[in-house]
C-alpha cells in the first residue's frame, strides 16, 4: 500500500513537471513569434490570397491568420536550435546511462532509456530469476542492473528484496511481480532449509595446543508467525528476509559474503571460542566423567551462541555436527601416548601392590590363626589320649595333628598361596602315613595287654 502510494505521488509529480515543460515551450513559441511580428492579415501571401477568397467573417480570419503565423519558416527557425540540442542531449543520456550502467552497447542504452521514458515495454517478456544464473544476470539484464520499470518471475520457495535509488524497497515472494522505476532486485534468497560445511579448520585450546576439524550446519529464514501450509509452502517473515539480505561481510580482495556465508562464519567462530577456553586434557579425558560427552556440549554452546548472533540477522540454526578434534602436531600426539602408557603402568603397579598387600594380610591372618589352632589340636590330642588310656609317645600325637592343621588351612588359603595344591597333596600323604603308624601302634599294643 505505501509502495502504490509512493509511486502515485511520483507519477503525480512527473505529469507536472511535464505539463511545466509544454507551458514553456508554448511560451518560447509565442516569443518567437513576436519576434519576428509576422502579420499574415497583410498581402503578398500565400496564406493571404487563400482566404481572401472564402466568404468567413473577419474575426475568423484573424484567428487563421493569428495561428498560420506560428508555422512560418521565419518562427519555426527558432526551433532548430531546441531540436539540435534535444538530439544531443538523448545522444548523451544515452551514453551516461551505457558509462554508468555498464551497458554492453548503445541499443541495449537506448532500450533501457526508452523503458524508463513509457515506463514499460508491453512486449518485454518477464525476467526469470534463479540461484543458477541470478548474478550472471545481475551484470548482463539491463533491468536487473538498472531497475524497473519491468516484470520479474521467482520461483517457490525464493524471495527478493528490492531497493529504490539505494534504499529498501520491499520483500517480495514467489510468483510475477512489476517493477516500478528504477526499483532493482538486489538479493535473491532461499528460504528452503540450508546446509553448509568447511573442512580443516584450525583450532588451539588454552594451553596453546593446536587442533585440527570440520564442521556442517543447518540454517533457515525464520518463517514468522505464518504456518506452513500447501498454498504457502515456504512462509516467510518479510523484516528477517530483509534482515538476512544485509548480513554481508566484507572479505579480504573487497569480496564480500553473503547470508549463508554468514552463518557459516559465525558458527566456525563460535566453535574457536569454546575451544580456545578448554585444555587439552578437558577436550579428551572423557573417561574421566563418562556421563560428560564434550561433542554433545560443544554442539549445544555453538548452536546457542550462534544463534544469539544470527537471530538478529533472521536467520536461525538448526544444526551443529563437529568432527573429531585432531592434534596436527605428532610430538604432542607422541608425548600424549606416553603419558598415557605411563597412567596406565602406574594403575597396573598401584593394582598390583594393593593385591599383594591383601595377600601379605591373609598369610599373616592365616599363620596366625594356624597356630592357634595347632596348639589346640595338640591339647585336645593329649587329653583325647589320656583318657583313652593310650600309651603313644606325645610326639607322635603332635605331629599327627599338625599335618591335620596344615593341611586344613591349606584347604582355607589355597587362593593366596601359589603352590596350595602341591603342598595340600604333600600333606595328606604324610597324614595317611602318621594314620597309618598310629593304627599299627595302637593294635600292636592292644594284643600285648590282651596277652
Amino acid at each position: 500500500m505505501a509502495n502504490s502510494k509512493q509511486s502515485n505521488a511520483r507519477d503525480v509529480g512527473n505529469r507536472w513537471a511535464l505539463y511545466l515543460l509544454l507551458l514553456i515551450l508554448l511560451g518560447y513559441w509565442l516569443f518567437a513569434y513576436i519576434l519576428e511580428r509576422v502579420d499574415l492579415s497583410l498581402p503578398p501571401n500565400w496564406l493571404f490570397t487563400q482566404i481572401a477568397g472564402l466568404p468567413l467573417p473577419e474575426s475568423i480570419s484573424q484567428v487563421i491568420y493569428f495561428v498560420g503565423g506560428f508555422f512560418t519558416p521565419r518562427v519555426l527557425r527558432h526551433f532548430i536550435p531546441i531540436l539540435v540540442g534535444w538530439w544531443f542531449a538523448h545522444q548523451l543520456v544515452i551514453e551516461v546511462v551505457q558509462m554508468l550502467y555498464e551497458l554492453p552497447n548503445q541499443q541495449t542504452a537506448q532500450q533501457t532509456v526508452r523503458r524508463l521514458q513509457y515506463r514499460e515495454l508491453p512486449q518485454a517478456p518477464a525476467v526469470k530469476l534463479t540461484h543458477e544464473d541470478f548474478a550472471e544476470k545481475k551484470e548482463t539484464a539491463p533491468l536487473l542492473r538498472v531497475g524497473g520499470p519491468g516484470t520479474v518471475s521467482v520461483d517457490a520457495g525464493n524471495a527478493i528484496v528490492t531497493e529504490l535509488n539505494g534504499r529498501f524497497q520491499r520483500v517480495l515472494g514467489s510468483g510475477k511481480h512489476s517493477l516500478i522505476r528504477f526499483e532493482r532486485v538486489v538479493a535473491l534468497l532461499d528460504l528452503r532449509l540450508q546446509e553448509r560445511s568447511q573442512s580443516e579448520i584450525k583450532l588451539a585450546t588454552r594451553d596453546g595446543i593446536e587442533l585440527e576439524t570440520e564442521i556442517a550446519i543447518t540454517f533457515r529464514i525464520k518463517r514468522g508467525d505464518e504456518p506452513v501450509t500447501k498454498s504457502n509452502p515456504f512462509p516467510y517473515d518479510a523484516e528477517a528476509v530483509r534482515q538476512a539480505a544485509y548480513a554481508q561481510t566484507a572479505l579480504a580482495g573487497r569480496q564480500v559474503s553473503d547470508w549463508q556465508a554468514f552463518a557459516l562464519t559465525t558458527a566456525v567462530s563460535k566453535l574457536r571460542d569454546f575451544v580456545s577456553v578448554q585444555l587439552l586434557d578437558e577436550l579428551f579425558n572423557l573417561r574421566q566423567n563418562p556421563e560428560f560427552d564434550i561433542y554433545e556440549a560443544l554442539h549445544r554452546d555453538i548452536k546457542s551462541a550462534a544463534n544469539q548472533v544470527l537471530t538478529n540477522q533472521g536467520l536461525i540454526l538448526e544444526t551443529v555436527r563437529v568432527g573429531w578434534l585432531r592434534v596436527t602436531d605428532p610430538a604432542v600426539t607422541e608425548q600424549r601416548i606416553r603419558y598415557w602408557q605411563s597412567l596406565r603402568a602406574n594403575a597396573r603397579r598401584l593394582k598390583y601392590a594393593d593385591g599383594q598387600a591383601e595377600a601379605v594380610s591373609a598369610i599373616e591372618l592365616a599363620r596366625a590363626e594356624a597356630e592357634a589352632t595347632m596348639i589346640e589340636a595338640i591339647v585336645e590330642a593329649i587329653q583325647r589320649a589320656r583318657r583313652e588310656g593310650r600309651t603313644s609317645s606325645n610326639r607322635e600325637i603332635i605331629a599327627l595333628r599338625l599335618v591335620e592343621s596344615l593341611e586344613r588351612l591349606t584347604r582355607q588359603n589355597e587362593e593366596i598361596v601359589a603352590p596350595a595344591d602341591s603342598i595340600h597333596q604333600q600333606l595328606q600323604t604324610i597324614n595317611r602315613r602318621l594314620s597309618l603308624e598310629q593304627q599299627t601302634g595302637s593294635a600292636i599294643m592292644t594284643t600285648g595287654e590282651s596277652r
